[in-house]
């Protein structure tokens, strides 16, 4: 009788994608810069590929005894792929995120994305960063930020798609 994991397959397969994307996610991502990431994960998804087409060559008799090392190598790949894909989508890692910009007398620019939401002593809005001025230039950046705004503010009548102008505490 086959096993419940054997009757789906691609199941397998994206559990190990998921697993990739959780080791980033755990590790913090640990290749930050893109040519130890592109070393590291291509070499490995590489050596898989090369790994698989290998194995292919071989009679059929060896394949069926060697199927583990198969589903390695293809385990392999997608634990490599899940790294990259949750590792591109880390914005910290980006030449024009805010954060690498930011210094306390720091103004950035936001515009608001999302409607905001009341709470009972605040107002959450969630924005897009803009620009960031520091006290001699300007950097155009991106990176979202959530804001919340005290009701004993002036601002508490903000709308979606407005720009506002604050300091950054760092």
């Amino acid at each position: 009788m086959r096993s419940f994991s054997s009757k789906i397959p691609m199941l397998r397969v994206a559990l190990a994608f998921i697993a990739g994307i959780l080791l980033c996610i755990y590790t913090g991502c640990l290749l930050h810069t893109n040519t130890g990431l592109i070393l590291a994960t291509g070499g490995l998804i590489g050596l898989s590929v090369a790994g698989l087409f290998l194995f292919n060559r071989l009679p059929v008799n060896r394949q069926y005894s060697l199927r583990l090392l198969n589903g390695a190598f293809i385990y392999i790949a997608m634990v490599c792929m899940g790294y990259i894909t949750a590792n591109y989508h880390v914005q910290e890692q980006r030449n024009a995120y805010f954060g690498n910009y930011i210094r306390p007398e720091s103004l950035l620019t936001v515009l608001v994305t999302e409607p905001p939401v009341e709470k009972e002593r605040s107002v959450q809005v969630i924005a897009q960063v803009q620009q960031v001025n520091n006290a001699d230039t300007t950097f155009g950046s991106n990176g979202k930020i959530l804001l919340y705004i005290s009701r004993k503010d002036s601002l508490v009548d903000v709308h979606y798609g407005d720009v506002i102008m604050l300091r950054a505490s760092v």
